[in-house]
C-alpha cells in the first residue's frame, strides 16, 4: 500500500510538471513566436572567409562559392548570441553551380532540405566552438539531436537562400543553436525554415559530459531585448518538452521506458480489425492498407575516412543527408509515384558515434499516415564485423515528415511490437505538431497543380 500510495505521488507530480504541446493549436501559436523572434543580422556583421566556418568548409567542396558573414571575434563582446553568429548565403540566383547542387525534384523549393541538414549540422558546429573557443581549448563539442525543424514556407525559385545560426541557451555542458533558412530578395528576407540543435561538451579522454566547460550566455547590448527574451522563453519552453518526452517515452532503451496506453491499443486494435475485414473481402472488392513492412527500404554502407567530422566520425551531416534520402525515397515508393512535398524533421537523436570503418545500415519505415499526412523513421545501425549475426546497435534515428494531395486517405498497418511503439510515437506529434494551415493551403494547392498537370 505504502508503494502504491508513493507511486501514485511521483505519478501526480509527474502530471503536474508536464509540459507540452497539448494540441496543434498551441504548436501552430509556437510557431507564430518562432517567426516572430528570428535574429537579425547583427549590424557588427562582416564578410569573412571560410576560418569562420571551419566545419562547413570541411565537409563542403562548394563552400568557397558562399558568402560568409560574422561578427570578428576581435570586436565582439564575447558569448553574446551575436558573437558566434554565423551567416552563409547559398546565391542560388547567380550560381548554376550552387543551384544545381542543392535543387529538389518535385520543383517545391530551391533548396533540397537534405542539403540543409546537411549544412545546419555543420553550421551549428561551427556557432557552438565560436561560443566556446573549442578548438583553442581542446574542446570536443558532440551534437546529442537536431528536433522541431519545421517549414514555414516554401523556398521560391530564384531567390538566395541564407542559413543563420546562432546560440539560444547554454548550460554548464551544453548550448542549444538555432538556424533559420531565409530567402532573400527584394522585400528583404523572409523566414522558411528553422531548427533547433542541442550540442554537449564533453571529456576527449574519457568521452564524459564536460561539465562546467560551456561559458555563460551573455545579452546582447544595443540588440531587440524582447525579441531575445522571446528565444530564451522558447528554448527552456523545448527544454521542459523534451524532459516531459523522456518520462514518457515508449522506447525500449529509455530507463523509463512505458507501453502504449489504453486508447492507443484501442486504435491499434480498431486499425488490424480493419485489416482482418478487408482481407475477407471477395477477390474483386479486397482492397488492403499498406503494412510498414511493405514500406521499410535499407541501405548499407562502410564509412570512409573523407566522411569523418573532427572528432574523427562519422560526419553528422553526411548521416542526415543520407537519412533524408533513404527517407525520401520511402516516401516515393510509398505514395506510388504521386506528388508529395518533405516538410520537416520531429527529431534526428544522435544516440552514438559511428567511426570509420564501420558497416551501417540505414533502414527507413513509413510508420504512420493519417489524412494527407505521413511520417518516415529511419534508423541507422552499426553491424559487428567480427559478428554479423550478432544484433545490432543503433547508433541514431530520424524521423521526417511529408504532405500529400488533400485528397488522400492514407494509413499504413503496423505489425510487429517494434512497429506499434514507432507508430504510436509519431501518432502522438502527429496529434499535437501540425504545419500552419497557410504551409498546408500551400502545400496543397502546389499539390493540386501537379496532378492536373501530369
Amino acid at each position: 500500500v505504502v508503494m502504491l500510495g508513493r507511486l501514485c505521488l511521483f505519478e501526480a507530480r509527474a502530471l503536474s510538471q508536464r509540459r507540452d504541446f497539448r494540441t496543434c493549436a498551441e504548436h501552430v501559436e509556437w510557431q507564430k513566436r518562432v517567426v516572430a523572434s528570428s535574429m537579425r543580422l547583427p549590424s557588427a556583421a562582416q564578410v569573412t572567409d571560410l576560418a569562420a566556418v571551419p566545419f562547413l568548409a570541411e565537409v563542403d567542396p562548394l563552400s568557397s562559392r558562399y558568402v560568409v558573414r560574422a561578427v570578428p571575434l576581435s570586436e565582439s563582446v564575447q558569448h553574446t548570441p551575436s558573437a558566434s553568429l554565423v551567416d552563409v548565403t547559398w546565391p542560388i540566383s547567380t550560381d548554376h553551380v550552387v543551384e544545381q547542387s542543392i535543387r529538389t525534384l518535385s520543383g517545391w523549393g530551391t533548396f533540397r532540405l537534405g542539403k540543409f541538414y546537411e549544412a545546419l549540422d555543420a553550421l551549428t558546429a561551427d556557432v557552438a566552438y565560436r561560443h566556446t573557443d573549442g578548438l583553442n581549448r581542446g574542446l570536443a563539442l558532440v551534437t546529442a539531436s537536431h528536433a522541431h525543424s519545421i517549414t514555414i514556407a516554401r523556398t521560391p525559385p530564384g531567390k538566395d537562400v541564407r542559413i543563420r545560426c546562432y546560440i539560444t541557451s547554454a548550460g554548464s555542458a551544453s548550448v542549444e543553436v538555432r538556424t533559420d533558412a531565409l530567402t532573400v530578395g527584394g522585400e528583404g528576407e523572409k523566414l522558411v525554415n528553422v531548427c533547433y540543435t542541442t550540442m554537449v561538451a564533453v571529456d576527449k579522454a574519457t568521452g564524459k559530459v564536460a561539465k562546467g566547460a560551456v561559458p555563460r550566455l551573455e545579452r546582447d547590448v544595443g540588440g531587440d531585448e524582447d525579441a531575445e527574451k522571446e528565444r530564451v522563453a522558447l528554448a527552456n519552453l523545448l527544454k521542459e518538452i523534451r524532459t516531459t518526452r523522456s518520462r514518457e517515452s515508449i522506447k525500449f532503451r529509455t530507463p523509463l521506458s512505458r507501453p502504449p496506453s489504453q486508447a492507443e491499443m484501442e486504435a491499434i486494435h480498431a486499425l488490424h480489425r480493419a485489416y482482418t475485414v478487408a482481407s475477407e473481402q471477395p477477390v474483386g472488392q479486397k482492397r488492403l492498407p499498406d503494412t510498414v513492412s511493405q514500406h521499410t527500404h535499407f541501405n548499407s554502407f562502410v564509412v570512409f575516412p573523407e566522411q569523418r567530422n573532427v572528432q574523427g566520425t562519422l560526419f553528422g551531416g553526411e548521416l542526415m543527408a543520407q537519412g533524408y534520402e533513404l527517407a525520401y525515397f520511402a516516401a516515393h515508393y510509398f505514395m506510388r509515384g504521386a506528388p508529395f512535398v518533405p516538410i520537416g524533421l520531429d527529431e534526428a537523436a544522435f544516440i552514438q558515434p559511428v567511426a570509420i570503418g564501420d558497416l551501417v545500415t540505414f533502414r527507413a519505415r513509413v510508420v504512420h499516415a493519417e489524412a494527407s499526412t505521413f511520417r518516415v523513421f529511419v534508423t541507422v545501425e552499426v553491424v559487428d564485423r567480427m559478428d554479423t549475426a550478432k544484433r545490432t546497435t543503433r547508433a541514431n534515428h530520424l524521423r521526417f515528415v511529408f504532405v500529400a494531395h488533400p485528397d488522400s486517405d492514407l494509413s499504413v498497418l503496423p505489425e510487429t511490437y517494434p512497429e506499434i511503439l514507432m507508430h504510436v510515437n509519431a501518432q502522438r506529434i502527429h496529434a499535437v505538431e501540425c504545419p500552419t494551415e497557410d504551409l498546408l493551403q500551400e502545400c496543397h494547392a502546389y499539390l493540386r497543380s501537379r496532378v492536373r498537370g501530369r
